[in-house]
């Protein structure tokens, strides 16, 4: 009985990954880092401290996916990441 090779199938995520990904190449940007936004207000008083707390965990999360994704690709299985609000901001600066 032969064995049947599994087929890696995408997922949204994946999916929606690679469409901003092939959007971007058609985009200038002056910094790498102003290719994702953090989050978008159609007026300046839908700005509050509460946003900006969301906006910089989900920056802080996307960080973790992203190095934790790396880490697996490099082969470590259990990788740890540490990245705290303040990591990511100087990062970004």
């Amino acid at each position: 009985m032969a064995v049947v090779a599994k087929i890696k199938y995408l997922t949204n995520k994946d999916l929606l990954e690679e469409i901003h990904r092939s959007k971007n190449t058609y985009c200038e940007f002056l910094e790498s880092k102003h290719t994702t936004y953090d989050f978008i207000v159609s007026d300046i008083t839908q700005i509050t401290t509460q946003r900006i707390d969301d906006a910089r965990q989900k920056r802080v999360d996307v960080y973790i996916a992203a190095e934790r994704k790396a880490q697996i690709a490099a082969g470590n299985k259990t990788p740890v990441i540490n990245y705290s609000l303040d990591d990511v901001h100087a990062k970004t600066l």
